[in-house]
């Protein structure tokens, strides 16, 4: 082989591998973030932290995308959460108009019930409604969000994201955002929340920075991922916000479904001194059943209520669940 095309060679693969180098540098925190939440252990990228001129890859990165933000229109949608179903989610209320249904009844009006019980929350028409948590959430906001702003001329804040949990706060920190939401919008009166999906796993010590992992269902976890909760109860309850906390539907998979069922009780017992909790894992099964099911009787017919993956609902699911969420919510129109 000639010299020069040897030379030719050896030069491009350097110009790769010194490419692929500056992008891992670049791009550090990401890279660090995706393996804790695909392997659940410390990425190895982690060592070399202590030598600053490592470290300073990620405070380019962050330079660079806050000089490249400034070229994005200021109307762009940030948040796009729901391509599945066409309609574009954004941090405001949704304008999609979609049917109220209840597994019981074509449409119910939330004003119109005259009783109000221990787990239903009564907010004005001039209030906001923010909605938090993962990919389920996601899935039912969009309905409340339209029914509100139909019904009552609404506004509401949806930031629900999916992947996120409470397990991995330097991946997504939800205290801290929901902290910097309440202060931003002095009009939100109700925080609807749905966690947990994502939060079954060994998770960083807080108290030891790069010691050894806390292990799922661990006194010390647990202990950990009270505190996250109480965080966000306690923003709650300084703006003077009532909080209506989503509990986890069931899952296919019989291990998920028991992590889930642990979380369940953990939030459960945690939100109840302030908050409300609403049970949600009786919302898509049949009478008497206490297990997942893909369908249920529906309107005298066998209807699918959740997707294959065993965790997400189908359209009608998220409707049902919406509904659900609907009953136990009340609006007080403005005079």
């Amino acid at each position: 082989m000639p010299v020069s095309k040897k030379f030719a060679m050896l030069s491009t693969y350097t110009t790769l591998l010194c490419t692929v180098l500056v992008l891992i540098w670049l791009n550090q925190s990401s890279l660090n973030h995706y393996w804790e939440q695909t392997y659940h252990k410390e990425s190895p990228l982690k060592r070399y932290l202590p030598y600053a001129w490592f470290e300073t890859g990620s405070r380019v990165n962050t330079y660079l995308t806050q000089r490249l933000t400034r070229f994005i229109p200021e109307n762009t949608t940030v948040y796009d959460f729901d391509k599945a179903n066409h309609s574009t989610q954004t941090k405001t209320d949704t304008v999609t108009k979609t049917p109220h249904l209840s597994p019981n009844k074509a449409s119910l009006h939330p004003a119109t019930m005259k009783k109000v019980a221990e787990d239903d929350v009564v907010i004005s028409s001039q209030d906001q409604v923010f909605f938090a948590g993962d990919s389920l959430m996601q899935a039912i906001a969009p309905h409340i969000q339209k029914y509100l702003r139909e019904n009552f001329n609404m506004r509401t804040v949806n930031l629900s994201q999916q992947s996120t949990g409470l397990s991995y706060p330097h991946f997504f920190d939800w205290p801290k955002t929901i902290e910097d939401t309440l202060n931003q919008n002095p009009h939100i009166k109700l925080l609807v929340i749905l966690l947990g999906a994502n939060d079954p796993w060994n998770f960083p010590n807080p108290a030891r920075k790069h010691g050894p992992y806390l292990k799922f269902h661990s006194p010390e976890w647990q202990q950990v991922y009270e505190a996250r909760i109480d965080r966000i109860l306690n923003a709650a309850k300084a703006h003077n916000v009532k909080v209506l906390w989503l509990g986890i539907p069931y899952m296919r998979n019989p291990t998920l479904n028991q992590e889930m069922r642990y979380l369940d009780k953990v939030i459960k017992n945690q939100v109840q001194p302030y908050g409300i909790f609403l049970p949600t894992k009786e919302v898509l099964v049949d009478p008497g059943i206490h297990k997942y099911q893909l369908a249920i009787q529906y309107r005298g017919k066998i209807t699918r209520v959740r997707l294959k993956d065993g965790v997400h609902f189908t359209w009608l699911g998220q409707k049902i669940l919406a509904n659900y969420v609907l009953e136990h919510i009340h609006i007080q129109e403005s005079k």
